[in-house]
């Protein structure tokens, strides 16, 4: 799967969208994710157990939830041919043992071949900076629907400059 690292709606589509995020721990939120990575034919489904313990053994190393109500967990990974994504939306928030000790609303997945290191740099640059915009969460916050949060990240992303 090509995506068009400028368009972060290419990554994460209305379908790869978890809207709102059914569990509230960690570990259940990143099974979730990496569920609906499955359902949307990104991740085969008898590699689940190894994903979710990959991703997890990446957030052993240090969180990536950044603050702000974001987080980024990501793995360059065997399992995955390429880069896929998925966006879980609590309104409630999960303990993602954020860096600025906030609730996190917004968990960006991310999985890639372990070689695409480069790419996965760069999409994990955009959405940070996306994520920065000044009233991202406020607006984040008001959205209703999968495809609210896609046309948030749309406009968004437009107001952000291309890195």
């Amino acid at each position: 799967m090509t995506v068009d690292l400028s368009k972060l709606k290419a990554l994460f589509s209305v379908d790869r969208v978890v809207f709102p995020l059914q569990t509230s721990t960690k570990k259940e939120v990143v099974e979730e994710l990496a569920n609906a990575l499955a359902i949307t034919d990104q991740l085969n489904k008898d590699d689940l157990p190894k994903f979710v313990k990959e991703i997890l053994a990446r957030e052993a190393l240090g969180t990536t939830a950044i603050g702000r109500g974001i987080a980024i967990p990501h793995v360059r990974t065997a399992l995955s041919s390429g880069l896929v994504g998925v966006l879980g939306f609590s309104r409630d928030g999960v303990n993602f043992d954020s860096l600025d000790k906030q609730p996190t609303h917004a968990v960006f997945m991310l999985a890639s071949p372990i070689a695409d290191k480069d790419r996965q740099i760069r999409i994990l640059g955009r959405i940070a900076a996306v994520a920065n915009h000044g009233n991202f969460l406020n607006f984040l916050l008001q959205c209703r629907s999968a495809q609210d949060v896609v046309d948030l990240l749309e406009e968004i992303e437009a107001q952000v400059p291309a890195s």
